[in-house]
């Protein structure tokens, strides 16, 4: 089986790199999901949704900017983060929400100031998880015509003579909840392969390194 563009993983990283690819110009891009429903993690989380200078900061009077983001994140994360990467997503946070918006995601008409945040600076969706930008972000993908596959476990990278991924390995009809094995098959991407599988609850070494609780 061959695809133009594969995407591992339908949270939020792997909805908006869906959206985003089909919007260059991207014909035939493919999300892969292990579970029997779409979102992962990120359906499940509080809904929220940290950016610096966003509409509603400018609106309340809330100064904010990204350095002022980055150096808050550093803080909290007492130096183990890396800043390139926190800076990064605070340049396109503002970005990433208006797309997020544009798919019809409903967010609380005011900010809050959580633990860590010198400022004012989360959103939080209505219905309090992160469902409410997962299913929108689905919703706009079927309509982009992004072709959506659940019960696919992600088993290996397939990979050409240069060492470049040309594809994966994908376990076909895998129930998680049943300990049922389904059916490997290889799939290339013609385009390219985007790991979108952010979670780690099954990472014992890094859960613990977070909670040792």
């Amino acid at each position: 089986k061959e695809v133009e563009v594969l995407i591992i993983g339908s949270g939020f990283s792997g909805l908006a790199a869906a959206i985003e690819a089909t919007r260059k110009g991207a014909k035939d891009v493919h999300i892969f999901e292990k579970m029997s429903y779409f979102g992962g993690n990120s359906a499940i989380n509080g809904g929220l949704f940290a950016a610096p200078g966003t509409p509603m900061q400018k609106t309340e009077g809330v100064q904010d900017s990204v350095d002022r983001m980055v150096a808050d994140q550093l803080k909290s994360g007492r130096g183990i983060a890396d800043e390139a990467l926190l800076r990064h997503v605070a340049s396109h946070a503002v970005e990433a929400l208006q797309m997020t918006l544009d798919a019809g995601s409903e967010f609380h008409p005011y900010l809050q100031q959580l633990g860590g945040h010198s400022v004012a600076r989360t959103y939080q969706t209505t219905v309090s998880c992160g469902a409410g930008i997962t299913q929108p972000l689905l919703n706009e993908c079927r309509k982009l015509g992004v072709h959506t596959h659940n019960r696919a476990k992600f088993e290996g990278f397939l990979v050409g003579e240069q060492g470049e991924v040309v594809g994966v390995k994908m376990r076909e009809n895998y129930h998680f909840e049943e300990d049922q094995p389904g059916k490997v098959i290889n799939i290339r991407a013609k385009r390219g392969v985007i790991m979108a599988t952010g979670g780690f609850a099954q990472n014992v070494d890094l859960r613990m390194a977070q909670d040792p609780t």
